[in-house]
């Protein structure tokens, strides 16, 4: 990795990868969207890309999109927002296209992931990014902005921790990424804070945050 504009692949379509995707193409970064099948891609072109709301303002966000059967380039740089329990089959939809020494960022909750990507692409480099920024879909490619919060970037294995400063910059934008040294800590409180906020939302019928 180096400071020119490089592609960014982004995996996983769901709130938070929608609402990331049109962030970072709408601040210039160059993103390409990895969505399930043909059908997929229709419905996102058809859509416009991905429709964003923030209070009162909604605004529909351009995105290039490809399928597993159709990535031209190999993927040097991947941002993995799919769900945790959803990673391995994504990923290994994709495997033939990755290039060697591939930089992964897993964008999702969830823990013990990282373990099982490093043993299916070994020489992968693997990092963590945790968010608290708010979002739900309303629709397949509309998403609303619920809450600011902040997105931390880093490696649990420090020699890897320059590629996490590295992606950092790359990945300025308006949901800029934070790079921190304990990343690990981090996934742990978050894991502990979503064992509690997640049932009481459910028991209360609340979107996450209300």
């Amino acid at each position: 990795m180096n400071g020119a504009k490089q592609t960014w692949h982004l995996l996983g379509l769901g709130a938070i990868g929608c609402m990331y995707a049109a962030c970072l193409r709408g601040a210039g970064v160059a993103v390409q969207a990895i969505v399930r099948d043909a059908a997929a891609l229709r419905q996102l072109y058809a859509n416009g890309g991905i429709t964003l709301r923030r209070g009162d303002e909604v605004a529909t966000t351009a995105l290039d999109a490809t399928t597993p059967a159709t990535i031209a380039e190999p993927i040097a740089q991947l941002l993995i927002c799919t769900k945790a329990q959803q990673t391995l089959p994504a990923v290994a939809a994709i495997k033939h296209r990755l290039a060697a020494q591939p930089l992964l960022i897993l964008l999702q909750n969830g823990m013990g992931v990282r373990e099982l990507l490093q043993r299916e692409i070994p020489d992968a480099i693997v990092l963590h990014a945790i968010s608290t920024e708010g979002a739900f879909r309303t629709a397949r490619f509309a998403v609303t902005h619920a809450g600011r919060g902040t997105t931390l970037i880093g490696a649990i294995d420090a020699a890897q921790q320059r590629y996490a400063e590295t992606a950092a910059l790359q990945l300025r934008g308006e949901l800029p990424f934070e790079p921190v040294s304990d990343i690990e800590r981090r996934l742990w409180l978050k894991l502990g804070v979503n064992s509690v906020i997640n049932p009481l939302s459910a028991i209360h019928r609340c979107r996450n945050g209300e």
